[in-house]
């Protein structure tokens, strides 16, 4: 082997290897449930969402708290009305006693991935840099009703949104942007 050759291809190798894997990062999930970042990304989104919500014209008031929603979100959304009529000045009881139902309907609640795509570009740069970007968003649907008439809906609707992103640059990184409150 040349001395030139020598030369080019230690470094490069050396190079290629710590950038491998030093960039390199599994954001698998085992048994297919959440991340902690997606997971704090939904979850903060949702608390943004129901902070947001007026309840105080139930305020004195014997309310009854309902949630639907897909996946695994419904009880989480359920107990953050419930801390939200509360806090408002509702008092919570069940159905069977109540004079308002408020019921919560999830219309989203679930997190956005954003990678680098995968081709023969990115298979190459990947090994000096790596981006990942994700949203964690939340549209709550709720409406209430006095028993007895339900024709008398109060709707409110609200959203909220959330994002991290990293990137990573050889051996130096991740450098993270967020708008989580607990990663700043």
């Amino acid at each position: 082997m040349s001395r030139a050759r020598r030369v080019f291809l230690l470094p490069g190798l050396a190079l290629c290897l710590m950038a491998v894997g030093c960039s390199t990062k599994n954001m698998a999930v085992p048994l297919g449930g959440r991340g902690g970042i997606d997971q704090l990304l939904v979850t903060q989104s949702a608390d943004e969402a129901l902070s947001a919500l007026d309840m105080t014209q139930f305020a004195g008031q014997r309310v009854a708290v309902e949630a639907a929603a897909m996946g695994d979100s419904q009880e989480y959304i359920r107990q953050g009305l419930v801390e939200k009529v509360v806090a408002d000045g509702g008092i919570i009881v069940p159905k069977d006693q109540a004079e308002v139902i408020v019921v919560g309907k999830i219309q989203t609640a679930g997190t956005d991935k954003y990678d680098n795509p995968i081709n023969l570009l990115t298979i190459f740069t990947s090994m000096f840099f790596r981006t990942v970007s994700k949203t964690g968003q939340v549209k709550l649907h709720v409406f209430a009703y006095r028993v007895g008439e339900p024709s008398q809906l109060v709707i409110m609707d609200q959203k909220a949104r959330n994002t991290y992103s990293e990137f990573s640059l050889f051996i130096f990184g991740p450098f993270k942007t967020t708008t989580l409150k607990d990663w700043r």
